[in-house]
């Protein structure tokens, strides 16, 4: 059992008992439990803050990848507007949470007015499942099949062997991603290597390598497991670290840059499941001397700032790489705006993963924007259609907000042509949107008119609604505009 899902259980229990009484506790199993430490399953009444009761809340923990929620039909259903207002804040708390500590988030609304001990026992033999971290949705989508205790997947030309600490149950949907032993390539040839980590991402990126034309000891497989290697030194550190508050600033900065390091390196091996991915990454790449071999890292100093009351050895590895990446970030604070505005820039690109760049995802586009399309609980029913065609951080912050300040019914069409109009005019062009789907007023933005056949024309001269994003994105050409939104200095 894994000690830093036994801290996170303690911490989930603390929380959740500051605000509900009556608490009770299961384990894997769904039988009672007393430690919270050893809990999977936090079980209580949703009461308001006006006293009112609305039905049982059950938290899971049973997939230690994921926090999950699961709650009656009641609680989104006959709320006032306040109660509803404050069940959201309830459910950010709680996304918040899983995200400190590394944790994906799901919500669950049981089809029933309440749950009880039957309900939660049976979750505890279906909830153990991979979540969209562990198995990634496009491209890079792998066929796993094998035995009880071996999980087979072809790459391309290669083939992946995965060893299980334990047997693997096909009824319950991702058990082949996980509680892995040891990962093996073999070639066409039949040569099988055993890879030094059991990070699927990473042999798969592997894989891709190998279909290239690489070898299994090249530059860019050691840069593969370098990446794995660092994420790896660094996960007991960086979770625990988003924990923490630093009083001294220049050690906040330290884990500020680690949490940054971690989530990059993390984000780009998930890129290179996809052999598209992959590519891009490698086509500039050239190898580099490991800095800190270069670098003189005084442990026991850096120590010091970690110490709480007892040091944890396992910061001895990823202390190094902290301190390499708070000097790295710190340098490049240095430059001038110029600079500064290129690294902005390569980070807005960072946040876009996919785009409508075909024919086929252009008409999957087309076919979305002729209907509503509703935003859901926090923004997540349109990202879940958009997101297959449009990967925007940025888009998906803006609908996550959309839901918060309009509510769940609200239309995501605007924000999302918005979105186009912003960064992929050319494809908004290509959309046959508007006058052959019956929704001109909601999907096409206000057509400008000349002077001359302004009189007469259904917008007029002075239209009701001003198009606020077109006018935003015209002022956009001034240097000095694009420097604000930049946050950079005139």
């Amino acid at each position: 059992m894994s000690k830093e899902i036994e801290s996170i259980a303690a911490a989930l229990f603390d929380k959740i008992r500051s605000r509900f009484a009556n608490v009770t506790l299961g384990d894997e199993k769904a039988k009672a439990e007393d430690d919270p430490s050893k809990a999977r399953f936090f079980n209580f009444t949703y009461t308001s803050e006006d006293g009112a009761e609305h039905g049982t809340v059950t938290l899971s923990l049973i997939d230690e990848t994921s926090l999950k929620v699961y709650y009656g039909q009641k609680i989104s259903s006959e709320m006032a507007r306040e109660q509803r207002q404050e069940w959201y804040d309830f459910l950010r708390n709680l996304r918040k949470f899983a995200k400190r500590n590394l944790l994906t988030f799901d919500t669950r609304d049981i089809n029933k007015s309440n749950l009880d001990l039957k309900d939660i026992k049976q979750q505890s033999r279906v909830d153990d499942v991979a979540t969209t971290a562990d198995v990634t949705v496009t491209e890079s989508r792998l066929n796993y099949s094998g035995t009880t205790r071996n999980t087979y997947a072809t790459v391309g030309e290669c083939r992946l062997l995965i060893r299980h600490d334990g047997l693997v149950n096909d009824e319950v949907r991702g058990a082949r991603t996980r509680h892995i032993r040891e990962i093996f390539v073999e070639t066409p040839r039949g040569e099988r290597f055993l890879l030094p980590h059991t990070n699927i991402d990473g042999a798969v990126a592997t894989c891709h390598n190998l279909n290239a034309g690489g070898a299994i000891h090249d530059d860019i497989t050691e840069c593969i497991n370098s990446m794995v290697n660092e994420m790896n030194c660094m996960r007991h550190f960086v979770r625990s670290a988003k924990r923490r508050q630093f009083e001294d600033a220049e050690t906040a900065d330290m884990s500020r840059a680690a949490v940054h390091h971690y989530d990059e390196i993390k984000r780009q091996l998930r890129r290179m499941r996809g052999a598209r991915g992959f590519r891009s990454y490698f086509e500039t790449y050239l190898p580099a001397e490991n800095p800190l071999e270069q670098m003189h890292v005084n442990l026991d100093e850096l120590k010091e700032r970690f110490v709480k009351k007892v040091y944890d050895a396992r910061f001895d590895e990823a202390l190094p790489i902290v301190y390499r990446e708070y000097l790295r970030q710190k340098n490049s604070r240095l430059g001038e705006i110029s600079s500064e505005l290129e690294e902005w820039a390569d980070v807005m690109a960072e946040s876009d993963w996919n785009r409508p760049d075909n024919s086929d995802k252009i008409r999957a586009l087309q076919e979305l924007l002729k209907s509503p399309v509703l935003v859901g609980l926090e923004g997540m029913d349109a990202i879940a259609k958009i997101e297959p065609i449009i990967g925007s951080d940025e888009l998906n912050d803006q609908l996550y907000h959309d839901s918060i300040d309009h509510g769940q019914d609200f239309d995501a069409t605007p924000r999302i042509k918005a979105w186009l109009d912003a960064n992929m005019p050319e494809v908004l062009d290509q959309i046959d949107i508007g006058n052959n789907n019956g929704r001109d007023a909601q999907t096409n933005w206000p057509q400008s008119n000349s002077p001359e056949s302004a009189d007469g024309h259904e917008y007029g001269s002075q239209p009701e609604h001003p198009n606020v994003s077109n006018m935003a994105f015209e002022e956009a050409d001034s240097l000095d505009f694009i420097r604000s939104l930049a946050g950079l200095k005139k």
